[in-house]
């Protein structure tokens, strides 16, 4: 965020015109937003207050006494009237608004890559449904609420339908249950997250030989070019239909971390691990916040 920052530290048309989005009451945004923009460029905006409202842009706390501080210095307290702003708001605020930042600044989008979203499979079943909806969200299925600039990848086991969704009829019981407590936009999303699930998944495709060979070339270079070491030759190891992509590169990267740190250099054998669906409460435990929101805990 902080190199996207640093793309307005004087104004341009893209600039004035983000700014002029942010201040109109159609981009449903807080004066926040528009208050910490009009302050980028400011000669009184220092490298450590760039860095902190990048931060905040990324979901970390920023008050609004050190907001007004930083207006007031500047003679624009009266023109962004910052009121409280509640932590659900504040984080729709945000998907809405960084990705207007980033083509702002030059750049063509804002991609996600959430990985392991096969832990949904461990919540309970409550957890699984608002978990369902929201991956639905942020991969942009819902059409009212998708963000312009967003492109979102998510990863999952290629078993996690037959396990978890259709083993435990989440198909039928998710959306229900989000209704039996009147979340009813929930549901229709939570609906949309599980058909996507189970209709539109990508699986990647078996590596082939000469994929396999020309990877294991490119990853010698890199792992070379990081420790400064002159990476062993290795060679691609067993074929099989059954094997990612994953356990060739790493067992190419242990073999290469065990000779550089020990000089031994072993046979590896890689074996498949079944998925964990078990469900544990404690992995859905609520985090604290990250973001502020900011100066509202309600």
């Amino acid at each position: 965020m902080t190199a996207v920052l640093s793309k307005f530290g004087s104004k341009s048309d893209a600039y004035d015109e983000l700014l002029r989005w942010a201040e109109s009451v159609e981009s449903g945004l807080s004066p926040l937003f528009a208050g910490l923009l009009y302050l980028l460029p400011h000669p009184n905006t220092y490298p450590e207050r760039v860095q902190q409202i990048a931060r905040f842009f990324a979901g970390d706390k920023l008050s609004l006494a050190t907001v007004r501080q930083w207006l007031r210095e500047v003679d624009a307290v009266k023109r962004f009237l910052l009121t409280p702003i509640k932590h659900q708001d504040l984080i729709e605020q945000r998907v809405c608004f960084v990705p207007r930042l980033i083509a702002a600044a030059g750049y063509s989008g804002w991609v996600l890559l959430l990985d392991e979203v096969e832990l949904i499979g461990r919540y309970s079943r409550l957890q699984r449904a608002r978990s369902y909806a929201e991956l639905a969200r942020w991969l942009g299925l819902d059409v009212e609420e998708r963000a312009s600039g967003v492109m979102t990848v998510a990863a999952i086991t290629d078993d996690f339908t037959s396990e978890v969704i259709r083993n435990r009829r989440d198909d039928e019981h998710a959306p229900k249950i989000l209704s039996d407590k009147n979340e009813r936009k929930a549901a229709e999303r939570a609906r949309l997250g599980i058909t996507t699930l189970m209709e539109q998944q990508v699986l990647l495709q078996t590596p082939t030989a000469e994929l396999l060979q020309d990877s294991l070339n490119k990853i010698r270079g890199f792992y070379s070019a990081a420790y400064g070491w002159d990476a062993t030759a290795v060679t691609v190891g067993d074929i099989t239909t059954t094997k990612s992509m994953r356990q060739y590169i790493k067992s190419w990267i242990t073999r290469w971390d065990l000779d550089r740190l020990y000089g031994i250099r072993p046979e590896i054998e890689t074996v498949d691990i079944a998925s964990d669906y078990e469900e544990n409460k404690d992995i859905e435990q609520a985090t604290a916040k990250n973001g502020d929101d900011p100066d509202n805990d309600s």
